[in-house]
């Protein structure tokens, strides 16, 4: 019976029938709300709607739950455009498979970001004294200062474990300093304003960390790399920690001295034992400091 009004329902799904009955017996009981989702994406393709919103059945939690079944019916009724394509992995980077509300046409809550204000005038003036606040993505874009002219990005792509090296950057005036992560980037990729600003880039010492570096360039090709040099890693030798296997194609977008640095960090000669990451919070915090006054300005 529920074979019988999915093909009536969408005669498209014959064949899809015909190669997975069982799929048909997992969701018995659901089918009536399933075609009513299924009818409602395929007729309103770019709704803007959040998920919760969408009319099709009554059950708010209904199409959240069965989001799996959905989206392989969806992508044999209305296969999906190219996806887009993750901005901080390598030179050559792989189709990133949409979310399923990006399938669908759904708006998504836009993720925080965090940010530190370093110009305490700054933060009296624009943001009523407040230094450390989370703003959503989208709202990176408003934020054209005049008196802001640098902003530093340090990235964490993996966790907040480095938290505290960014609660602890010196105060420079004029500067701005971003939380990094792939949908900060993102973000900070969308802001037109940031073209006529200084960017700074700092993450970890390893080959990770500058691939990173490099995808971040195809947005930002002016932007400077801040303590991710051999000197740095180098002087550091004792906090070194051993890091996975890199056997992915060089990346582009990285200077001639930090492709030599990803370079070594990537070699596994014979007889080289040494550490092939150097962590951001393993730099000593005096050192930190000097090194961001020196590149970015002094503080107000």
């Amino acid at each position: 019976l529920d074979a019988t009004e999915i093909q009536a329902a969408f005669p498209e799904l014959k064949s899809w029938l015909a190669g997975r009955p069982q799929r048909v017996v997992d969701h018995a009981g659901s089918w009536p709300s399933l075609l009513a989702a299924l009818r409602w994406f395929v007729d309103n393709p770019a709704s803007g709607l959040y998920l919760r919103e969408v009319p099709a059945v009554e059950d708010t939690k209904f199409i959240e739950r069965h989001k799996p079944i959905l989206r392989e019916l969806l992508d044999k009724l209305s296969p999906p455009t190219v996806p887009d394509l993750d901005p901080t992995s390598s030179a050559n980077p792989a189709p990133r498979r949409p979310s399923f509300e990006e399938r669908c046409g759904l708006r998504t809550p836009a993720p925080l970001v965090r940010l530190r204000i370093l110009d305490a005038a700054l933060a009296r003036q624009r943001f009523s004294g407040l230094v450390d606040l989370s703003l959503p993505a989208d709202t990176l874009q408003t934020i054209n200062f005049p008196e802001l002219h640098t902003v530093l990005v340090i990235e964490n792509k993996t966790s907040f474990s480095n938290v505290e090296v960014f609660l602890t950057v010196p105060a420079m005036g004029g500067c701005l300093a971003v939380f990094g992560s792939g949908y900060a980037v993102a973000a900070l990729g969308s802001a037109p304003w940031l073209a006529s600003r200084r960017i700074f880039y700092w993450g970890d010492i390893d080959s990770h960390g500058l691939r990173i570096l490099a995808g971040f360039r195809r947005d930002f090709p002016d932007a400077r790399s801040v303590m991710m040099d051999r000197d740095t890693f180098t002087r550091f030798a004792a906090y070194h920690s051993e890091a996975p296997t890199d056997t992915a194609p060089e990346p582009e977008g990285l200077s001639p001295e930090e492709l030599s640095l990803f370079r070594k960090l990537v070699s596994r000669q014979d007889g080289d034992q040494s550490g092939k990451r150097l962590e951001q919070e393993r730099i000593p915090l005096a050192y930190a400091r000097e090194k961001l006054l020196q590149a970015l300005g002094s503080p107000p």
